[in-house]
């Protein structure tokens, strides 16, 4: 019997998701920060605008690179899965076929 499979990538993007929602959460739930945040924009100077593409671009790769990783880990997790159900089970005699 093979133990149920982790989904790791529904866990990560899961936290990754909650965070987002919790910087958001945290800047919306203020009055004085949502004002904040209009001001800024308002009086936005190209170099602030470059700045914040800059950022944009960061935040892409950064989701980029997470899928990346997700994807190492998954095929990982298949190639051992796929390890453990070409062995043999324990006890059973060579040549014989396996019943799982």
């Amino acid at each position: 019997m093979t133990r149920p499979r982790l989904r790791t990538a529904a866990i990560v993007w899961g936290l990754v998701l909650a965070a987002l929602g919790a910087g958001v959460a945290w800047l919306v739930l203020e009055p004085h920060r949502i004002a904040a945040i209009g001001l800024r924009v308002l009086e936005a100077r190209p170099a602030d605008i470059a700045i914040g593409l800059v950022g944009a671009l960061l935040a892409v790769g950064a989701v980029i690179v997470v899928g990346s990783a997700l994807s190492v880990v998954h095929r990982a997790q298949d190639r051992a899965l796929e390890r453990r159900l070409s062995m043999p089970a324990a006890g059973a005699p060579e040549g014989e076929p396996d019943d799982r």
